[in-house]
């Protein structure tokens, strides 16, 4: 059975979802280290030190205005004496 091709309507529509799903994941994974620095009673200049990263990316970084790398975080992390674990978790109905 040949696949069905997408249109360029539907192709765009498709890359809008993944976009605006991808910034929610940033948004998220910011707040995250932002609540655990703050636990950690650890500034932003403090972490950004320890992760060898200039401390205004670091707060680009938390306040979810940027993309990083896995590497990044996992710096990030190492800096606040954690580390990063991810999941795979299936979709819904999937």
């Amino acid at each position: 059975m040949a696949e069905k091709k997408l249109t360029k309507v539907e192709m765009k529509e498709i890359k809008r979802k993944l976009r605006i799903e991808s910034q929610e994941y940033i948004k998220t994974i910011a707040d995250m280290i932002k609540a655990f620095r703050e636990k950690q009673g650890m500034t932003q200049r403090q972490v950004a030190k320890k992760a060898g990263i200039f401390q205004q990316q670091y707060a680009r970084i938390e306040s979810g205005k940027c993309n990083f790398t896995l590497s990044t975080i996992v710096d990030i992390a190492y800096a606040m004496d954690a580390t990063v674990e991810v999941r795979f978790v299936p979709l819904r109905g999937k």
